[in-house]
């Protein structure tokens, strides 16, 4: 790698920083115009949850195009593929945790009252820390997916401890029953 190399590579920053800071408002702006007309504050509400994300996502989109199609990139495709690739999977858990809080904040403080799914609001934060955690976890098992390790023993991990999950939230109904008819 030559010095040239480092000078077109941070140029590419800068003007991939620059051109996040100027879509991603643009862009935004443009879907809360559309977004002002629904009478519900869901959709206000994961508009403002995602502006950081949805920066980041032209930032990284826009560098992972230009090693891809400007010819002094080219022999570092390889290189920077897994990184870019890495970074898109972080920043996609981000925005995926950023809308789960949106949303969970939205159904405790107003979507509970007008929902037809009447869902017990002191189960939210559990239910938010769950969806959490599988966001993380997906996030993980790609993350180790894209670095070529083999997530064939983890899925059969989980999908074991899925199974005596199923199998013990099942017993706790009747636990319930046999207690209130003491």
């Amino acid at each position: 790698m030559d010095y040239n190399f480092y000078l077109y590579l941070a140029g590419l920053v800068v003007v991939s920083f620059i051109a996040g800071k100027i879509l991603a408002p643009a862009i935004l702006w443009a879907l809360s115009k559309t977004v002002a007309k629904t009478k519900t504050s869901l959709d206000d509400r994961i508009l403002s949850e995602i502006r950081g994300p949805v920066e980041s996502f032209f930032f990284l989109f826009i560098i992972y195009a230009a090693v891809h199609y400007i010819s002094i990139f080219r022999d570092y495709v390889s290189m920077t593929e897994k990184y870019a690739a890495s970074a898109v999977i972080i920043v996609g858990a981000f925005l995926a945790m950023k809308i789960a809080k949106a949303v969970s904040h939205w159904y405790f403080e107003e979507g509970h009252k007008a929902s037809g799914a009447k869902i017990d609001i002191s189960l939210l934060p559990l239910l938010y820390k769950t969806s959490q955690i599988l966001i993380i976890f997906i996030a993980f098992a790609l993350l180790l997916g894209e670095f070529g390790f083999d997530l064939t023993a983890l899925l059969a991990f989980t999908s074991i401890v899925g199974v005596i999950v199923g199998f013990a939230s099942q017993e706790i109904p009747n636990l319930q029953r046999q207690g209130s008819a003491r």
